[in-house]
């Protein structure tokens, strides 16, 4: 009888091994997908808005300080306030910038493809849900501060995501120490987006007093202690405003798109209330036990958000702009993406072939996005004026090439489904990536 347990035993962790190993493997070939077929690769194109145009030469500048000598724009490095483009010039010396930042690339899409799959399987029982939500991440969602989640280079903004999906986790797993610890280090990389979880997360706790313990009183500190290079950075920084008409004139120039939400497109607004409306409808489906948690995350971004329109657009107060409040509105699609998961993989198991046909219809509706603006650009896609283009140049030089190569990488995907799953998910999975990945292979007006 021993033996026999034993054996039973032997076969369910060689069984959970395998299924480690089969999610390993899945988040490889996301990233893969994602880094190839969905985002692509720049390095040094600096048109339109594209931040490299600032980032590469203080880069470049880190590494070494002669470069650039008397350029007006490296004035404003010493304020640039992260350690991220810093340690990234000290690597350059060593490390070709190109091939440096191409490997945090796909190691900061490797993260958040794995932080975005713990996310689906913590939320919701059945592991499929964060299979679904790593295919929904590829969606083109309609954030009012603009799309910065995703790029097509690394920036100290989407490495800190990809850490902060992480810091999420924690919080939803109720660990909150390291919660408070990961938060404060990402800090040093962005300040911004440490901020926006972390003020998600306390309006939370702030209403989850039967949560309150000595521990959470402990957390601010512990915060502020691995955050505290960045404070001191920030702190020794002399106190210099311009008069509140010039700095609102240079925004409007630079960063209009997520700081003044009245000029943004109606299109925008529309899609962006469409995406609660499905949020609500998705509770139908299921929620999830961190449900009461989420809502008052939730409520607490919308109080972001409130605070940014009234203090941009009816009292203008430059500390309020400074902070870029109306971005945090990327999390608010965030966390609807994983209800949404949950519905698709409940319609995908509804005896009624209809409601699957809709499970397909509304990843339809989420990849569609980018192919119409990659092919009839609005005035103000994502959200700013500039043609979107979705295929880098290399991928035009070697467009069969990366075709055969996304071909390839789909085909091991929907391998690795079709042993596994059901025939109805095969053919969502097969629509799913064929559709996110299309806008790389069409050229633009």
């Amino acid at each position: 009888m021993k033996e026999l347990t034993l054996q039973k035993t032997a076969v369910g962790l060689n069984d959970n091994v395998k299924e480690r190993l089969w999610v390993v493997l899945f988040c490889i070939i996301a990233t893969l997908l994602i880094v190839f077929g969905v985002q692509g690769f720049e390095h040094g194109r600096v048109n339109h808005f594209r931040d490299q145009s600032i980032q590469l030469p203080i880069i470049y500048s880190y590494a070494d300080s002669s470069l650039f000598d008397g350029d007006f724009l490296l004035q404003a490095r010493e304020t640039y306030v992260t350690f991220f483009y810093p340690t990234l010039g000290y690597l350059s010396r060593y490390i070709p910038l190109n091939i440096l930042m191409f490997s945090l690339y796909v190691l900061a899409t490797g993260v958040t493809v794995a932080g975005v799959y713990t996310i689906g399987e913590t939320l919701f029982p059945d592991r499929r849900v964060g299979i679904f939500s790593v295919v929904l991440w590829m969606a083109q969602y309609p954030n009012l501060g603009g799309d910065f989640i995703h790029s097509p280079f690394v920036t100290h903004s989407t490495f800190a995501i990809s850490l902060a999906l992480w810091a999420i986790v924690l919080i939803l797993r109720r660990q909150y120490v390291y919660a408070a610890l990961l938060l404060g280090f990402i800090a040093n990389i962005n300040a911004m987006t440490s901020f926006f979880v972390t003020f998600m997360w306390g309006f939370a706790l702030l209403f989850s007093w039967r949560e309150w313990t000595w521990r959470t009183f402990a957390l601010p500190f512990l915060m502020g202690l691995t955050a505290l290079p960045i404070l001191i950075w920030r702190f020794s920084l002399p106190l210099v405003e311009a008069s509140l008409d010039k700095f609102v004139r240079i925004i409007e120039l630079r960063l209009w798109y997520v700081v003044f939400p009245f000029d943004l497109t109606p299109v925008l607004w529309i899609g962006f209330f469409a995406m609660l409306a499905l949020w609500f409808v998705s509770w139908r489906f299921g929620k999830p036990e961190q449900h009461q948690q989420i809502v008052k995350m939730m409520v607490g971004l919308g109080l972001l958000c409130v605070i940014a329109v009234v203090f941009a657009e009816f009292i203008p107060v430059e500390f309020i702009i400074e902070l870029q409040l109306i971005r945090s509105s990327w999390l608010i699609n965030f966390f609807i993406m994983f209800y949404l998961a949950n519905a698709i993989y409940f319609l995908l198991n509804s005896k009624r072939s209809v409601l699957s046909w809709l499970a397909i219809g509304l990843v339809l509706a989420l990849a569609t996005s980018r192919i119409v603006m990659a092919v009839v650009p609005f005035s103000q896609p994502t959200p700013y004026a500039q043609a979107m283009d979705f295929r880098p140049e290399w991928v035009s030089r070697h467009l069969f090439a990366v075709f055969i190569g996304v071909s390839f990488l789909i085909a091991v995907f929907l391998w690795g489904i079709w042993i596994r799953e059901k025939r109805r998910y095969r053919l969502w999975f097969g629509v799913a990536l064929v559709t996110f990945v299309t806008p790389m292979f069409i050229g633009t007006n």
